[in-house]
Formats: C-alpha cells, sequence, structure tokens
C-alpha cells in the first residue's frame, strides 16, 4: 500500500502509515480493555523499582533469565531496524528494485509473517515450548540475513527472505510471553515490559544508524552478515535460559 500511495503523491506512504496508527489508537481506546484490573485495597506484592534502576538491572546483570530475554528482544529489533534501514538500498543496487516495486517486497515479508503468525506459532509453541520457539525463531532470523548477500537472483533472495519472517514470527511473540511470564510479580509487568520496549526502541535507533554506516564504509553485504551473527550469539546465549516460566 505504501509503494502504491507514494506513486500518487510523495507523501502518500507516510499518510496511509499515520492513518493506519490513529486507527490503531482509536481501537484501543474504544475496544481494548485492560488486561489486569487492580482492586480496592489491594497491595503491591513485590518491591518496585524505579524505571531507570529497573533499566540500570538489565544492563549490569545481563545473565539472569529475565534480563537475558530482554536483551534477546533488542537483538531481534536489532536485526528488524538494521535490515529495514538498508534493504531497499541493497536491492535497488543488486537487483535493480525501486520505489515503483519495493512494496512487492513488503508485501511478500508481511504475508508470510502473517501465515506463520496464524499457522505455525501456536502448534510450535504447544509442542516445543516457547524457550525453544524463540531460539529456533533467532537462528531462522540470523541465518536469513546472512544468506541475503548469497542470494545471485530473485528465487534464492526469495528463499532467503523466507527465513526472516519464519524467524521474527517465532521471536517476537515468545520472547515477550517469556518476559511477562518471568517479570518478578503480577503488580511490576508493566514495567518490565516497558524496560523491555525501552531496549528494543534504543535498539530502533542505534541499528540503522550502524547498519548504514556499514553500508557505506564496509561493503553492502556487511551489515546483514553482521546483524545475522548478533542474532546467531542471542540463539546461543538463550541455552542459559530455564524451560519453565515460572515468575
Amino acid at each position: 500500500m505504501g509503494g502504491l500511495a507514494g506513486q500518487l503523491h510523495p507523501a502518500g506512504a507516510g499518510a496511509v502509515a499515520a492513518a493506519f496508527s490513529l486507527a490503531a489508537a482509536v481501537f484501543a481506546r474504544f475496544w481494548l480493555p485492560e488486561s489486569r484490573q487492580r482492586r480496592e485495597g489491594e497491595q503491591a506484592e513485590e518491591t518496585r523499582y524505579s524505571i531507570l534502576a529497573a533499566v540500570g538491572r538489565v544492563a549490569g546483570q545481563p545473565l539472569r533469565p529475565l534480563n537475558l530475554l530482554i536483551w534477546i528482544y533488542a537483538a531481534g529489533q536489532i536485526g528488524m531496524a538494521g535490515m529495514t534501514a538498508i534493504i531497499g538500498l541493497y536491492l535497488g543496487r543488486r537487483f535493480g528494485v525501486d520505489e515503483s516495486n519495493i512494496g512487492l517486497f513488503f508485501f511478500y515479508l508481511g504475508g508470510l509473517s502473517i501465515a506463520f503468525r496464524v499457522f505455525a506459532l501456536g502448534p510450535a509453541v504447544r509442542r516445543f515450548g516457547e524457550v525453544r520457539v524463540l531460539r529456533a525463531g533467532a537462528v531462522s532470523f540470523g541465518v536469513g540475513l546472512i544468506a541475503i548477500p548469497f542470494a545471485t537472483g530473485l528465487w534464492t533472495l526469495g528463499a532467503a527472505i523466507f527465513l526472516v519472517p519464519l524467524g521474527t514470527s517465532l521471536l517476537f511473540p515468545c520472547t515477550t510471553s517469556q518476559v511477562s511470564k518471568r517479570a518478578p510479580g503480577s503488580g511490576v509487568v508493566g514495567q518490565v515490559l516497558g524496560v523491555q520496549q525501552a531496549y528494543g526502541n534504543g535498539s530502533k535507533i542505534a541499528a540503522p544508524l550502524v547498519a548504514a554506516y556499514m553500508f557505506q564504509a564496509l561493503s553492502p553485504e556487511a551489515p546483514f552478515v553482521a546483524i545475522g551473527a548478533i542474532l546467531i550469539v542471542a540463539a546461543v546465549m538463550s541455552v542459559r535460559l530455564p524451560a519453565g516460566s515460572a515468575r
């Protein structure tokens, strides 16, 4: 839709994105209830930390299961933000893709993502558990990114990119679910998820800058390999996660 809107007007893609964002906000305001209602007189069950202290605990103790999950989530966001920042440039240089047909790439990516989340995610979690599934997602995502520079044609490119939405569809939902389950008490789940998003958004800021620099200063292939390696490392580190989901 962004590609088609962009052909009508240079600001078309941005206008479409803004309209969808507004629609999501309206939907959340009127039809999305709070997931947890605090009862009158309910006491906090756990010690609370300031948001800065919570952010610092993730950085200072990165190997604790909850904190490690947040770092794995951040690695996934590095992958998404870094890839999105340079994929148009790479496809344009390597395969002649431009603003008139880049939308087909994102249609392929988004369509696969929907299909995997609808048909593959649930059965995989029920059979293997969330920790194993998120680990497989990180591996698939990383291998897909590393494979992109080795694609020699559209078919091999499609095969490499196939692994990317498969990986994100397995990685992100399971990671967020595990973060919420491992929060140290029901009263701080919102804070923990906020810290997770803080690290994720930090990754979204840094990754495009670094990926674009590597694209220009090193080679167009370098950022894909580097980001893919980060995701493989995240998958290896996930071995430290206990299989349970105790709070």
